[in-house]
């Protein structure tokens, strides 16, 4: 999921962006800064990977490629593993 800062963004600034770049993730818009204010999140974009319980796992801030690319490789063989079983053969 995509937020952006209602300081930042409107709403139609966020209709305008899923068109042009193809977004297909949820966008929503936090008008009154409480959830960049409750993440402690002061630079965008900043990525949380929370995992299936909601617990924030990682935290990558701007500017991190190194951190971009843990979290996103972690999510990768997560994926991964839930589509293969425990001997390497596809589920399903």
């Amino acid at each position: 999921m995509g937020i952006a800062s209602g300081l930042r963004a409107k709403r139609e600034y966020l209709c305008e962006y899923r068109k042009n770049y193809k977004v297909t993730i949820p966008l929503m818009l936090d008008d009154s800064g409480r959830l960049f204010r409750e993440f402690r999140v002061n630079d965008v974009p900043t990525v949380m990977v929370a995992d299936s319980h909601g617990k924030i796992v990682q935290r990558v801030e701007p500017g991190d490629a190194q951190g971009l690319k843990k979290a996103l490789d972690g999510l990768l063989r997560l994926t991964e593993s839930r589509a293969t079983g425990r001997n390497g053969a596809r589920a399903g």
